[in-house]
């Protein structure tokens, strides 16, 4: 197997024995600094080490037949050993060369089982915006997406599927226009949301300035006559003795208690 050829690009081509072209797209490489890998248990960090090794590999230009020779620079601890199992040897790699998309697919065997796999799938399938906020909602959904790509694979179909778990109220503010692009239905879902924030904090707004009043002038009647009522009842008591409520806000029941409790005591 070549560890190191000759780059696709400009500046890159020619004979894959040439030493000086292999050091110089190890350096682009490198220079570009990609993520060792050891290993996890997270099939979510492996999807994404893949996708940050193929953007790497665009963007330096590189030959299908480098890809793994590069890849394999990367690998560390347990995967170095799991790499040294799986190598073809010479007379294998000359027959049916290793790819970087086999490369890929065996890793995905070893450290992303298909439970896992399925398990993610589900969760794209049945994903839903719920107390997510939208910027939440959009992350969950690239995240997840990657697990069931044909679902997606049409810009118009990401666009029907993001929109399908959207939150309903969100879904009501959209206008009646058909969504054709992800990120054009992803702001204007931003903006609705926006819009809705705003309108929940000036109702809360209005109900707390209802609840409260400045005077008593601008309570309502029931509750300013319950207040005044209340009011009277502390100024009174009642008698035991004739089974009857006084008070003083009024004279004649005053001197008709005093005259009362004269009589009693004689």
């Amino acid at each position: 197997m070549t560890v190191i050829g000759g780059g696709g690009g400009s500046g890159d081509g020619g004979s894959k024995a040439d030493p000086i072209i292999g050091i110089n797209l190890l350096n682009k490489f490198f220079k570009l600094q990609p993520s060792k890998f050891r290993g996890t248990a997270n099939p979510s960090e492996l999807d994404e080490s893949m996708r940050k090794l193929d953007k790497i590999f665009e963007t330096i230009m590189c030959s299908e037949e480098s890809k793994v020779g590069l890849a394999m620079h990367l690998f560390t601890e347990e995967v170095d050993h799991w790499w040294d199992s799986i190598k073809p040897i010479d007379e294998e790699e000359k027959a049916n060369p290793l790819t970087w998309e086999k490369l890929k697919e065996n890793m995905s065997e070893s450290y992303y089982p298909r439970d896992v796999q399925r398990a993610k799938e589900l969760e794209f399938s049945n994903l839903e915006q719920g107390k997510m906020i939208v910027m939440e909602y959009g992350a969950k959904f690239a995240e997840l997406s990657q697990f069931k790509r044909h679902l997606v694979d049409t810009e118009q179909r990401k666009v029907n599927q993001f929109e399908d778990g959207l939150d309903i109220e969100i879904r009501k503010g959209l206008p009646s226009q058909v969504f054709t692009k992800y990120q054009d239905i992803y702001q204007r879902v931003m903006r609705v949301e926006k819009i809705l924030n705003e309108i929940k904090a000036k109702n809360a707004t209005s109900i707390k300035k209802s609840s409260g009043w400045s005077s008593a002038s601008e309570k309502p009647n029931n509750i300013a006559k319950e207040e005044r009522t209340l009011e009277l009842a502390s100024d009174k008591k009642y008698y035991e003795f004739c089974k009857k409520i006084h008070g003083e806000d009024n004279p004649t029941e005053q001197r008709e208690s005093a005259s009362t409790v004269e009589n009693l005591a004689i």
